[in-house]
């Protein structure tokens, strides 16, 4: 798919470049492109995006000014779902833990000393996208008050952790706020079997002599309820 001569990712990758260099200095400021097509429904296709996304990092890599300013994340909502792939252990690892990468400029330990060893740590915990929204809110906060004393309210913000906070050791998926049937230490068997995704309140029959019930994690409420 393209636009003019120019292939649709290509657009958009020059359009953030564009963005970025316009919002640079004027914070906090977001900007997320969401590159779903063309390898969401096919997984080969991904090689199709790999010229022009290295390019598109190294111009950015070139522009210190803006690195200097930015937090990146590349970030998956799931991990691929159709194909053998998917029903392998691999496929259902990464459909429970999808890609998330994070880049935070040198200049943010000037407000959270020990910023990049404490993100280090938490990889190594529990996540959720709670956990990412809740970091983002954070930064959204840089311009009122000072980053490192930007303390959320639980109650009101809903549950999940900043990422520039150090998460408690062997954090479980309860207390992430991840569904049961979403929980990669719950996962099925990797072939035969007949598991199904299941909503939130609904039963995900993974063995027939073993069901699991999902619920929503105790004490807790949903974002936006």
């Amino acid at each position: 798919m393209c636009i003019g001569t120019t292939s649709m990712w290509k657009y958009l990758y020059n359009y953030q470049l564009e963005i970025l260099r316009a919002l640079n200095g004027i914070l906090p400021s977001f900007t997320m492109p969401w590159l779903a097509w063309p390898f969401h429904d096919y997984f080969n296709t991904l090689s199709a995006l790999e010229s022009d996304t290295l390019e598109f990092f190294q111009t950015l890599g070139e522009s210190k000014e803006i690195l200097e300013n930015t937090v990146i994340i590349v970030m998956a909502d799931h991990g691929f779902y159709k194909g053998d792939y998917a029903k392998s252990e691999e496929g259902l690892i990464e459909r429970r833990l999808p890609l998330f990468l994070l880049r935070v400029p040198k200049r943010l330990t000037r407000f959270i000393p020990n910023v990049e060893s404490i993100i280090e740590a938490n990889s190594k915990q529990v996540t959720s996208h709670y956990d990412v929204f809740k970091t983002l809110f954070q930064l959204s906060q840089m311009g009122k008050t000072h980053l490192e004393k930007s303390k959320l309210d639980e109650d009101e913000i809903g549950f999940g952790r900043t990422l520039f906070e150090s998460f408690p050791i062997n954090r479980s998926c309860e207390e992430a706020g991840i569904p049961g049937q979403w929980c990669a230490c719950n996962l099925p068997e990797a072939s035969g079997g007949n598991w199904i995704d299941a909503g939130p309140k609904e039963v995900l029959q993974l063995h027939p002599e073993k069901p699991f019930v999902v619920r929503p994690p105790k004490g807790k409420k949903q974002l936006g309820s």
